[in-house]
């Protein structure tokens, strides 16, 4: 880590480091209908997989899982492809998160990198 704190410092002469291209702070601080878009996204996100995970064969495979995996596995389930599945979900969906949170900050200085 500290290698990593120590390359963004030399790279950015230590000086903080900002997006000069205004349309991506547009996620982070626009309103839509009234509520900042993250809320809107967030449902979205809240409707999508609330729907993936109850209406379809995927969604019963995952609650499978989750209950009993072994059993699972026993009753055909594909364990290994729905469990790589929902990490990658997870983690698009972290990476969506962290554009958002990124938007929504216009710098950071580079020495600044306890978040990591």
């Amino acid at each position: 880590m500290q290698i990593v704190r120590g390359l963004a410092y030399i790279i950015s002469d230590g000086k903080a480091v900002g997006i000069e291209d205004e349309r991506f702070f547009t996620l982070g601080y626009a309103n839509w209908f009234g509520l900042p878009a993250p809320i809107w996204l967030t449902v979205a996100c809240l409707v999508v997989f609330g729907l993936l995970l109850n209406k379809t064969t995927f969604g019963r495979n995952t609650l499978a899982i989750g209950g009993n995996e072994e059993a699972a596995r026993l009753a055909g389930v594909p364990v290994v492809r729905t469990k790589i599945i929902i990490f990658v979900l997870s983690g698009l969906v972290s990476a969506a998160a962290g554009i958002i949170l990124a938007s929504r900050d216009d710098q950071r200085p580079a020495d600044d990198l306890d978040w990591l």
